[in-house]
Formats: C-alpha cells, structure tokens, sequence
C-alpha cells in the first residue's frame, strides 16, 4: 500500500509524522488455516504496513470488520480470493471473492468458486451467483444445473427461486417443463413470472393457456411474464389486457413489457391496435429520449413495420412506424 512503516499493534507515531487523518482499521493475516487480527491506523496517503509472519501468508485480509467506506484496489490472485471466501467470515468478502470469480468465469478455480457461491448461506449471494454463471459453458452448465433445480424448488428465498428459475429457463431443456409447471403454484408473484417465462419456449400453449389464469391478479414480473407469453403466443383477444396493464405500469415496466408487445403488433392485422401501441412506444420513446432509449424502441418500431409488411395492414403499420419515428427524431 506504500512506503510508511506502521508497527503491528497500530501504536501512534512521533507528532511531527502525523499525517492529515486517521483511519483506524483492523487485518487479518491467514497462515495455515486460522486468522490473527492486528489493529492499525493510516495516517498518509500512502502507508506501508508490516506483520510477522512466519512464512508468506495464505491471506492478507484488510479492513477485516469492513467499516472504511472507501474505494479499495486489491491485487489479489485467484486463489487468495478462494481462501477469502472458504475463511473469512464477513459478507463482504465471500461478495468479493465471488465478483473475483465472476471476473475470470473461465478459468476452472472460478467456477468451482461460482458452485460454492450457490451454496452461500446469504440469499443475496446465492442469487448474485446464480446470475453470474455462464450456463453456455458446459462444464459449468453441467455441475450447476442440478444445484440450480434445487434451488429453484427448494430455496428458502423467494428471490433465489426465481433467479434459479429464469437460469435454468434459458436451457430450454424439456426435462425442465414439470419443475417449470410446478412452480406456477407458488404465491409469490416472482416466481410464477419466472416460472411463466421459463416455461414459454418449452410449452407455448400451456404457457398461454396457464398464463390466463392470472389474468385476474398479477404484479410485478407476473406482470411482465404475462405480457411475454401473450406477446409470443397470444392473439387478438390478449391485446386489450396487454394494452391495460401497459397503461398501468411504471416506466421500468413498460420498457421490460415491449419485449412482448413489439411480436404481439408485429402479428396483429387490427389498425387500431397498431395505432395503440405504436402511439405508447412512440411516446415513451420521446419522454425518456435523453436517457439512450429511442435508439432500441425504434429498432422495436422498425421490426413491427417489417414483420407487417406481408399483412393486410402492412401498409398502416408503415405509415404509422414512419411517423412515429419521426416524431422521435424531431424531439429535443
């Protein structure tokens, strides 16, 4: 960390070497499995500070109690991080540790970290691992689809189930469909908008046959898995509820709901529901311009007038796509 000696035990230092602060904070040296905390204090804006160690430490663990707020640059390898979250004992560092791995997910030391994370007794941790697997490398894919079902089935937080779902989904393995099915039963919204979403690719008309039945009460990502399946497999009958719950949402909804309005207008042959939606994109588009999103709702746009272009209404959509993104254009 720099160049000023500190003693191990943090004792002060003559006045005149006083420094413009004091940041008292406590490391933890491993050696061979156990941990000795020594008490220190930076007082410059560069330090040095030395422990005993008989021989080189396994981990060099500093602000071990985790109460500076600060930005920390370490230099740690792999496999001290691996240490870290097998021995110390803090949240921070098994969130360390894991976003280390995350960082190097291909290297083997990593993804044995990544399994390990799935088993992390913090429910944040469980479900920041779950979303941190690349389930497009195979040796990974392999040893953590089994953790993933159990997690999905069996995981005491809501949060997690619905990660472990939305991972597995995007395996599109039929073997999955029962798990998937099964999981439409449980009373959080999450998990069943998981679950929904998950079970889509798989069973498209189940998926739309079971997603009627929560017509009557949803929110949230029940919401969103709604729109979802009736943007791929609904119909006509399924625009006014799409176009409602459109209505009601808030904005971050209404960007994640577009994923399944832009196919559902795409195949709809009704002017007035082209009108209707391509009127809330446009909308959107040009209220919230200034923060990057007119570039992706026009593409949406641009796929609607496409895919309508074989369509009775082919000629509609196009002139309302045409307009729309003008508008867009124009909007300061």
């Amino acid at each position: 960390m720099g160049r000023t000696p500190q003693a191990p035990s943090g004792g002060s230092t003559p006045n005149a070497d006083r420094g413009l602060f004091e940041l008292p904070l406590l490391v933890d040296v491993y050696t061979g499995g156990k941990a000795q905390r020594y008490p220190a204090t930076l007082r410059k804006a560069v330090d040095t500070l030395y422990f005993p160690a008989a021989t080189k430490p396994d981990l060099v663990n500093v602000d071990a109690a985790k109460v500076l707020v600060w930005q920390k640059q370490d230099n740690k390898s792999l496999a001290e991080y691996a240490y870290q979250q097998l021995h110390a004992t803090h949240y921070l560092d098994r969130r360390e540790a894991l976003t280390a791995a995350q960082a190097n997910a291909t290297d083997p030391l990593a993804q044995k970290m990544l399994l390990a994370g799935l088993k992390d007794k913090s429910p944040a941790l469980r479900e920041m691992t779950v979303q941190a697997l690349d389930l497009k490398n195979a040796p990974q894919r392999k040893a953590a689809a089994p953790i993933l079902a159990k997690l999905a089935t069996t995981d005491s937080s809501v949060q997690v189930r619905a990660a472990a779902l939305t991972a597995l989904g995007t395996l599109e393995e039929k073997r999955y469909a029962k798990l998937f099915t099964k999981a439409l039963e449980s009373k959080s919204y999450r998990v069943q908008g998981a679950a929904l979403q998950a079970l889509l690719p798989l069973e498209p008309k189940q998926a739309l046959a079971r997603a009627t039945a929560f017509e009557a009460d949803n929110k949230g990502a029940l919401t969103t898995a709604l729109v979802s399946v009736y943007g791929q497999a609904g119909g006509q009958a399924q625009w006014p509820l799409v176009l409602r719950k459109f209505d009601a949402a808030e904005p971050n909804a209404q960007f994640d709901m577009l994923a399944g309005m832009v196919p559902l207008l795409s195949r709809l042959e009704d002017p007035s529901a082209l009108s209707e939606g391509i009127k809330r994109m446009k909308d959107l588009a040009v209220k919230f311009k200034a923060y990057g999103v007119a570039e992706p709702i026009t593409r949406g746009l641009r796929q609607i007038e496409q895919q309508q272009a074989a369509r009775p209404t082919a000629a509609e959509a196009k002139s309302l796509v045409d307009a729309a993104v003008k508008e867009i254009q124009d909007a300061k």
